[in-house]
């Protein structure tokens, strides 16, 4: 029991540092007034010229801001932090070209998260239209989230977006990930654990199988 008891303590100690240093940039954010000045002035100036031009383009600059303060925190070489900067406002301006810009903040992070994760332009342009009542955010993290644990971007996606065309909800993405998660810390093959678990939705969504038209109207809208 002792060792178990000592295991669990080691696992929650490992859980609270990783939130503590994922939060690290924003109690940076909140804290410091200048929070740009951790950068040197040549990488500074190169992350101000970016979110100058996320500013023009009317995509956020919040998250690029985070993502330097991320960088700075981790005291990653100044080019690698440039370079991750850039790479999160070009994903922006491609969630603009797929999703349009009205979007939250967490809409707008997800949907980023999604494509460099390696979700293509097309996928992602079939959740564009009215998300009211639907949850948007959790269907993209719960698919990035798949597609990170080794399911394959194609039968993470094509699942994810039929069940979304289906009318799941917050809690049936929610169980899709968790139970997926556990077969995948069991043993399983990523790919071949999701293809399990649809089995248990409404529609029999089949991983890998063709995405719908874009202009094809969800089976069971909740909108």
């Amino acid at each position: 029991m002792k060792v178990v008891s000592s295991r669990r303590s080691h696992l929650i100690a490992g859980a609270i540092t990783a939130l503590a240093a994922a939060m690290h940039p924003l109690a940076l954010l909140a804290q410091d007034p200048d929070p740009l000045s951790r950068l040197d002035p040549n990488t500074r100036f190169s992350v101000e010229v970016i979110i100058d031009s996320a500013r023009v383009a009317g995509v956020p600059t919040r998250p690029l801001l985070l993502k330097a303060l991320e960088g700075a925190a981790k005291h990653a070489p100044n080019g690698r932090v440039i370079a991750a900067v850039r790479s999160v406002f070009h994903a922006e301006l491609d969630v603009r070209v797929a999703l349009g810009s009205a979007l939250d903040e967490s809409e707008w992070t997800s949907a980023v998260s999604a494509l460099q994760s390696g979700v293509p332009l097309e996928a992602l342009a079939k959740f564009r239209g009215d998300h009211s009542g639907k949850p948007f955010t959790r269907a993209l993290v719960v698919m990035t989230d798949l597609i990170q644990r080794g399911v394959p971007v194609n039968e993470a996606s094509s699942a994810i977006m039929q069940l979304w065309q289906r009318g799941a909800g917050d809690g049936d993405f929610y169980g899709l990930w968790k139970n997926v998660e556990q077969d995948i810390l069991s043993g399983q093959n990523p790919g071949t654990a999701l293809q399990q678990r649809v089995r248990d939705y409404p529609g029999r969504v089949t991983p890998g199988s063709k995405i719908p038209p874009a202009s094809q109207e969800p089976e069971n809208s909740s909108s």
